[in-house]
């Protein structure tokens, strides 16, 4: 009788699993301020090939097992990959983050060249991650990895690349 009456107390199994209330999905950014439409806190990496910047148009491509890749969009590698396995992404508002970003310098062979770029970059106040150096008798090729703010920050420091005597070209690889 107690049973089919309204006032019955249900009581829980002992060993039921209790269910998660179903988590929103929508675009949050991550710690680099990366908004990946339609996933809510998922990892994001910036893709080694290409190394977006804000405020680049940029789109995600998920990975197995290591979250969302993160390419420019104009990426000659976006192409080649799983066109299901893109999703959209946009740059969010994480103020103070930082990018890393690889540029290259051709220049001529010069007795004081690397410490007129160091000083180039430490003017703008740049962090080099890495420097790679290749130099022959008449010509200097540099690698460099930077951590810069933004594209137009990278720019900037370009610019001031292009000045420093006997730089031929300085470019973002």
């Amino acid at each position: 009788v107690r049973a089919l009456s309204s006032r019955a107390e249900v009581h829980p199994a002992a060993d039921a699993i209790p269910l998660a209330a179903p988590r929103r999905m929508n675009a949050a950014a991550n710690r680099d301020g990366i908004l990946v439409v339609g996933v809510d806190r998922l990892l994001t990496v910036p893709a080694r090939c290409c190394k977006p910047v804000p405020p680049e148009p940029i789109v995600g491509f998920v990975t197995r097992g290591r979250g969302v890749s993160v390419h420019r969009a104009r990426c000659s590698n976006v192409a080649r990959l799983d066109q299901a396995r893109l999703v959209p992404a946009q740059w969010g508002g994480a103020p103070g983050s930082a990018f890393a970003v690889d540029i290259d310098i051709e220049a001529e062979t010069g007795t004081s060249l690397t410490r007129e770029i160091s000083e180039a970059l430490a003017r703008e106040k740049i962090r080099v991650l890495a420097t790679r150096l290749a130099a022959s008798e008449t010509a200097t090729r540099m690698r460099i990895t930077l951590e810069v703010s933004d594209l137009g920050q990278l720019r900037r420091i370009l610019l001031q690349l292009q000045d420093v005597p006997g730089v031929v070209r300085a470019s973002r690889r």
